[in-house]
């Protein structure tokens, strides 16, 4: 899914029979359609539209490696959208996970924490005059969580 929006940030009108055709899928087609339905249903809901139409920031990066030393150790992570816009750095890690739910949103959240206050740490780094902001994107409920 991950690749998925990744390719319908860049190219809204894409189809499944383009992302399908490329090596490596080795998923059934019933799998990838849902799968295609549930990322347009992302990137289409009113709430999360923004984070994908390219006009509204200066600079957006997919698939963001990041590495850098926290406390003597190596930092490494995929962040997979990164935005910026004027003096804000957003940061958006999708999380495909089937069973989060309205009841559950905020623990499986707190149990990215760590992973995304590394990631803020990251970009902090790179862009220390910025604000840096962070959100999971829940796709099964088609929610932004800001953490």
């Amino acid at each position: 899914m991950h690749q998925m929006l990744d390719l319908l940030s860049r190219q809204p009108a894409a189809s499944l029979s383009e992302f399908y055709t490329q090596p490596g899928h080795e998923i059934s087609e019933q799998q990838l359609q849902q799968w295609w339905q549930e990322c347009q249903n992302t990137i289409q809901h009113p709430d999360l539209a923004t984070f994908f139409q390219p006009g509204q920031y200066d600079r957006v990066w997919n698939e963001v490696a990041i590495q850098y030393l926290h406390q003597g150790k190596t930092v490494f992570g995929i962040i997979d959208r990164l935005l910026i816009k004027e003096d804000t750095v957003t940061i958006i890690d999708y999380k495909t996970h089937p069973y989060v739910n309205a009841q559950n949103i905020d623990s499986i959240a707190r149990s990215y924490a760590m992973q995304m206050q590394l990631y803020r740490e990251g970009a902090k780094l790179l862009w220390p005059d910025h604000q840096v902001e962070s959100r999971l994107l829940f796709t099964s409920i088609t929610t932004a969580y800001t953490i």
